[in-house]
């Protein structure tokens, strides 16, 4: 199965960077040094993976109102950057190799962890976690992660699972009816980076979900423009309407924090609030 991942991956890669020269021969040519260094980027995201060679980092969410924070987005920084500049590179590598849900269920495993530590010290931070589309259209995946929260009930109500858009959901109902059983359990459900992507308004329309986090760059937008301000409140209104909670990304200063209320978004994440902690007792 990896040997597949790894020629298909090989394959698309090859054939991205060729593009219109592309040809058999070239092809063949550059598709073998393709291979091989792919099948070592899978090698080492493997051992990252394995070995949990990555801290967690926390990030708050809060509300616009009252400046309280509701919960905590669960972050990857990984510590080896040499063959991965950055987490973005990392996850991205393991959507497009086939091999991002086994990364998901460490993380996963590793937050509530986390929960289960401060439990013990008696505080119950609320916290999100992204899981990959990819992840989500896997079967083994679904029934790992049942496994998995059967191990950690009485956490569930302070899990978000984030969906993120990046790689896409093939099967809608199926996917949406494995989120509604982590509904059941307590969990809830967001969409995540909603407006980038060209499955966003398909997904809001046919997955149940708790909450929506509205890409940056349509709060980026708003401060520049009156159409922008349109765009980020018809964003909130429908959400609204749908009875759908609305984040808003890189909120940068009160200025950024003020815009978003005032369009009806009711939380937001930014640097204003606080950047990226790896220290899990900033939960408490």
């Amino acid at each position: 199965e990896d040997s597949a991942h790894a020629l298909l991956y090989s394959l698309n890669r090859c054939a991205e960077e060729q593009k219109d020269e592309m040809s058999v021969r070239t092809l063949t040519e550059g598709y073998e040094a393709m291979l091989e260094d792919t099948v070592g980027r899978m090698q080492h995201f493997r051992e990252t993976v394995q070995e949990t060679r990555f801290d967690l980092a926390f990030q708050p969410i809060v509300d616009l109102k009252d400046g309280h924070i509701h919960h905590f987005e669960t972050l990857v920084r990984i510590h080896d950057s040499s063959v991965f500049s950055n987490p973005f590179e990392f996850i991205n590598f393991g959507e497009k190799a086939g091999i991002i849900g086994e990364f998901d269920l460490i993380m996963i495993q590793r937050a509530l962890e986390v929960l289960q530590r401060a439990s013990a010290k008696r505080y119950y931070p609320n916290i999100s976690i992204n899981v990959s589309g990819k992840s989500l259209n896997s079967q083994l995946f679904q029934d790992s992660l049942k496994e998995l929260m059967g191990n950690y009930k009485g956490r569930r109500k302070q899990v978000v699972f984030e969906v993120t858009e990046s790689s896409k959901i093939e099967d809608l109902e199926k996917v949406n009816t494995f989120l509604q059983w982590i509904r059941a359990g307590g969990s809830h459900i967001s969409l995540d980076d909603f407006g980038t992507g060209e499955s966003s308004f398909d997904y809001l329309r046919r997955l149940e979900v708790d909450f929506v986090k509205i890409d940056g760059s349509y709060v980026r937008e708003s401060l520049l423009s009156n159409r922008g301000r349109l765009m980020l409140k018809a964003m909130a209104d429908m959400c609204r309407q749908l009875d759908i909670t609305t984040i808003g990304e890189m909120v940068e200063d009160e200025k950024n924090a003020k815009l978003l209320w005032d369009c009806g978004v009711r939380f937001g994440q930014g640097y204003l609030f606080g950047k990226p902690d790896i220290d899990e007792d900033a939960l408490e």
